[in-house]
């Protein structure tokens, strides 16, 4: 997945964060961008159940036009559902670590 600056900026207007690191030429992709990602990735493994809680750690930003890859691996340390992490751009280069607890709807 590639977020562009175009993308950015209409998720920036769309949500209100007027913040400058998000503008520019090394503008920061948001969190909540991350968030969805990490989210559709982890639902694949369960169609139709829900993200119903999410913990991101970030080692470094990404930016515009920066390639993200998921890595989705199940049995995370979550309880309560299918607790799945997500690592993005690679475990072995871990930029971003996200923990994800899926539920199936009521």
């Amino acid at each position: 997945m590639i977020f562009t600056q175009d993308t950015i900026d209409a998720y920036a207007q769309m949500v209100g964060d007027t913040n400058p690191v998000h503008e520019g030429d090394r503008a920061i992709v948001h969190a909540g961008l991350l968030m969805g990602l990490a989210c559709a990735e982890a639902a694949k493994l369960r169609p139709g159940w829900v993200c119903a809680l999410v913990e991101m750690k970030f080692l470094r930003p990404f930016v515009a036009d920066e390639e993200i890859l998921a890595d989705v691996i199940p049995g995370g340390r979550m309880v309560g559902g299918l607790s799945v992490d997500v690592h993005l751009n690679g475990s072995s280069r871990g930029i971003a670590a996200v923990a994800i607890l899926l539920m199936e709807p009521r």
